[in-house]
């Protein structure tokens, strides 16, 4: 559930409720949940914490799944700026995960750039043999500021541009 493309507390509270309440036996991974209004970040972590859907009557307990917060920084960091709520953050610090940027995982590039770019074109039914030698080479020495956002950002302009089979 990627929390950037939430315009508003309602949205956020709607898709998030339903994507808790059909989660059964999955995963659900929350994408900035720190970007959310505040008062969708307690809503998340009171059902979270207590494992009871929000509005629902009467009360039924999630299904069962895992949840798991993705952060751009740290829990403190996100909390000393004021743009993560303390309730929301307790749920999620409980086993933290630490992944350096993508910068610092060079052999992870490319395994990301051709997932992704799999992903793109099938999304678009659109047929791509890959990357030139001379793409790669870039994509390794590309610091990647934006990290995995920016990297599927990049793929999706270059083949909304492009009707070659080879991504340069």
């Amino acid at each position: 559930i990627n929390c950037r493309e939430f315009r508003n507390r309602e949205e956020a509270v709607s898709r998030i409720g339903r994507a808790l309440a059909s989660a059964e036996g999955n995963t659900l991974v929350f994408k900035s949940p720190d970007l959310m209004n505040p008062d969708a970040q307690n809503k998340l972590a009171r059902q979270l914490s207590t494992r009871i859907l929000a509005d629902s009557s009467p009360p039924r307990y999630l299904p069962k799944a895992k949840f798991v917060g993705l952060f751009g920084d740290s829990i403190e960091h996100l909390m000393a700026q004021g743009g993560l709520t303390e309730k929301l953050a307790s749920v999620f610090a409980g086993y933290p995960i630490h992944v350096p940027p993508i910068k610092d995982r060079k052999q992870a590039v490319l395994r990301w750039a051709h997932k992704m770019l799999g992903q793109e074109c099938t999304d678009r039914s659109r047929v791509m043999r890959g990357f030139t030698p001379d793409a790669e080479k870039d994509m390794l020495s590309y610091d990647w500021p934006g990290n995995i956002t920016e990297m599927r950002q990049r793929f999706v302009t270059a083949l909304d541009s492009s009707d070659k089979e080879w991504l340069t």
